[in-house]
């Protein structure tokens, strides 16, 4: 197989891109814990609009990472 330059750009990004993933998943695992025991003043409609809104977030984050990764293997499989 020939590999061109920008291959090991592709494959920075790439990594770059499932490291950030796994920061979005644990940063939202810290915000489900602490909202586990939220301060009093902040009341069941905003735990759950924060609850939704990281949940929105997640939903977005995923379904980018299924593009990039279909856009990527389709790129590959062109070459």
């Amino acid at each position: 197989m020939i590999t061109f330059p920008r291959d090991s750009a592709l494959e920075t990004a790439w990594s770059g891109c499932l490291e950030y993933m796994a920061r979005c998943v644990s940063r939202r695992a810290q915000l489900e814990s602490a909202l586990a025991s939220p301060a009093r003043d902040l009341g069941l409609a905003n735990l759950d609009r924060c609850r939704g809104y990281a949940q929105h977030l997640q939903t977005i984050l995923l379904q980018q990472h299924q593009q990039t990764a279909t856009l990527l293997e389709e790129y590959t499989a062109v070459r």
